[in-house]
């Protein structure tokens, strides 16, 4: 398992505010929402946990592939 030392909060709030298509798209392929029906934000603590719970779920190398992709 791989450390998720890199602050994913502050990369799920940067996506939120800038709404950075290439991390929307990466978040969304494994399930993960950052956005209500209405295009609202969800709770950064909420989308936190379910990412790291998606990312856990992950082998390695599709986790550091992950990682190694998102902006912020």
């Amino acid at each position: 398992m791989i450390s998720f030392g890199i602050n994913l909060r502050h990369i799920i709030s940067y996506t939120q505010e800038s709404r950075n298509l290439n991390n929307i798209r990466i978040l969304s392929k494994f399930g993960i929402r950052l956005f209500d029906i209405y295009g609202e934000p969800l709770p950064v603590s909420d989308v936190n946990r379910e990412s790291v719970t998606a990312l856990k779920r992950q082998d390695i190398n599709t986790q550091r592939y992950i990682l190694s992709h998102l902006q912020g």
